[in-house]
């Protein structure tokens, strides 16, 4: 220990340590206390996010919080500066864990810090506090859009032209009447197909080959995402409104929260569109050509990769009436003949070079393997 007889010698040294501490900088600050906040969502229907909850049992968060909670700070090699002012040396002294089981609706918090000894971490579950109450009613809400999702966006185009979706609703956005008479399509059977989507995407193929398909339908699902009763729309102002909410109360979210989905368009003629779907203010589309199939239950990739410049695939045989309806839509010289192709009926479509020396798009009407008889064959102009 350091003593001085003389009064004015002690006041000399502490006045010489105070002017070397002076000289070489003070000594590196305490570091401040942070709490880590992180959202762990589970069991949950969002596309992009397949965790189970119990990935996220205790002992799991413990192997996670560790590298945090020791993590080394700029100050802990005895650094000295203005990297170790206060404020600027914050060590992690509590990371918090709000794990939220989507599908159960329930909701755990745990807390994890050093222990006294600060060599190993102590695991606690904590009650909810109002801020975390508030974030699991959020991420629940869209939840509920995610389940309800799949069905409200499963389509089945029906040959009168109307629309339903999964939930057996009517959608009206998709039955817009075509009131060009003259095109009015007939279903095989006598009587004709109504409202524009089913009559310009006959099957699932005319989005692939048809721009009329695609720019229809395309305009339909815009139009759709900007209503007000919209599924799309309630999730993207879900999703909105969670990211500003967990900003302001400094938590964070391990997985960013989907804003993609799959639409489902069902065709009468057994055919399948699948479409992949991008929330924003504009709505991002993409087809999912495997994923998609034709009316034989093919995927629709392969019949893409295989078809000719006529859009005709060689090996597939007869198709139905709608894609032979898609195939004869995709060339401006046969979209004409293209109202005379029965919905109903199936037809082997291929070139024909007749004895003229003419090469023509043309469909023969088949029942089954097998053409018929003396029916008529249908010829590109």
């Amino acid at each position: 220990m350091l003593t001085a007889r003389n009064p004015g010698t002690f006041a000399f040294i502490i006045c010489l340590s105070i002017a070397i501490q002076s000289l070489f900088g003070a000594p590196p600050a305490v570091a401040n206390a942070v709490i880590d906040k992180t959202i762990l969502i589970c069991n949950t229907q969002a596309r992009n996010n397949d965790a189970t909850c119990a990935s996220y049992s205790q002992y799991n968060l413990v192997n996670r919080a560790t590298p945090l909670l020791f993590a080394p700070t700029p100050c802990d090699n005895g650094q000295l500066g203005l990297e170790c002012d206060v404020g600027a040396n914050q060590a992690i002294s509590e990371v918090r864990y709000l794990v939220i089981d989507a599908g159960n609706a329930s909701s755990t918090l745990y807390s994890l810090t050093r222990n006294a000894s600060g060599t190993g971490v102590v695991s606690q579950v904590l009650p909810l506090g109002s801020e975390e109450v508030q974030l699991e009613e959020s991420i629940l809400d869209l939840e509920a859009i995610y389940e309800q999702l799949p069905e409200a966006l499963t389509f089945h185009i029906n040959l009168d032209g109307t629309v339903t979706n999964g939930l057996g609703q009517r959608v009206s956005s998709f039955e817009t009447p075509n009131t060009n008479n003259a095109s009015l399509q007939s279903a095989g059977d006598g009587s004709v197909i109504v409202g524009k989507l089913a009559q310009e995407c006959p099957s699932a193929l005319a989005f692939a080959i048809s721009l009329t398909c695609s720019n229809t339908l395309g305009e339909i699902l815009h139009d759709f995402n900007e209503t007000e009763d919209s599924n799309l729309r309630d999730m993207l102002e879900s999703i909105s409104g969670i990211s500003v909410q967990v900003q302001a109360l400094v938590w964070s979210i391990s997985v960013t929260l989907s804003d993609t989905e799959e639409a489902q368009f069902l065709f009468a003629d057994g055919s399948v569109l699948v479409l992949d779907l991008e929330l924003g203010n504009r709505l991002g589309i993409s087809l999912n050509a495997s994923k998609s199939q034709i009316s034989g239950g093919s995927p629709l990739s392969s019949y893409l990769d295989g078809k000719d410049n006529d859009n005709i695939h060689g090996g597939a045989g007869p198709v139905s009436g709608g894609e032979a309806k898609a195939i004869f839509d995709s060339h401006f010289e046969c979209q004409s003949m293209a109202n005379i192709i029965g919905y109903n009926k199936n037809y082997l479509v291929t070139r024909v070079t007749y004895p003229d020396g003419s090469s023509k798009i043309t469909a023969i009407q088949y029942e089954g393997s097998t053409a018929i008889y003396g029916a008529p064959h249908i010829v590109c102009n």
